[in-house]
């Protein structure tokens, strides 16, 4: 458990000073975003790191060693195998700048900055007139029923009463 917080107290300080720039991203509430790992495709990911810098202080989301069991993250979000972060269902809160560092198999060091912003979930109105459910149509087409039964029978009625006085002739 020791190494660990060493581990992670040593790629906290070289997170900082390692980063290139920070790269911005958007998104708007209720979607779902994923911060690319800084390793490369080939990277086989031994170490993970991934702070939240929200302007409260730098809170670490993800520390992962392939050594140790599983990575530690909140409950939203998951790792890829790649070292990248899945953020589903955005909120507000989470804008903020997020740092990630991956340590390859290799030994090579690879870090990024994002600069999430998560915008209002746009609602889209629609122009178009609502269809009709289907209790719509189904009184529609019960009534249409209904129309040709009594237009039937009132043909059968005529029919009928034509047929006597036809006999009478």
């Amino acid at each position: 458990m020791q190494t660990l917080g060493l581990i992670t107290a040593l790629l906290s300080t070289c997170v900082l000073c390692a980063a290139e720039t920070v790269q911005p991203l958007e998104g708007r509430a209720g979607e779902d975003m994923t911060l690319l790992s800084p390793g490369p495709s080939e990277c086989e990911p031994h170490h993970v790191l991934w702070y939240e810098d929200n302007g409260a202080g730098r809170t670490p989301l993800v520390v992962f060693d392939k050594g140790m069991k599983g990575p530690r993250l909140p409950d939203r979000m998951s790792l890829a195998q790649t070292g990248s972060l899945h953020m589903p269902d955005l909120k507000l809160e989470d804008s903020g700048i997020y740092t990630g560092q991956v340590i390859c198999k290799d030994n090579s060091v690879h870090n990024i900055q994002y600069n999430v912003t998560v915008l209002e979930a746009e609602f889209v109105m629609t122009t178009d007139p609502p269809l009709p459910n289907a209790a719509q149509r189904h009184h529609w087409s019960a009534g249409a029923c209904v129309l040709m039964f009594v237009l039937v029978l009132i043909c059968l009625i005529f029919k009928v009463q034509k047929t006597p006085a036809e006999t009478d002739g």
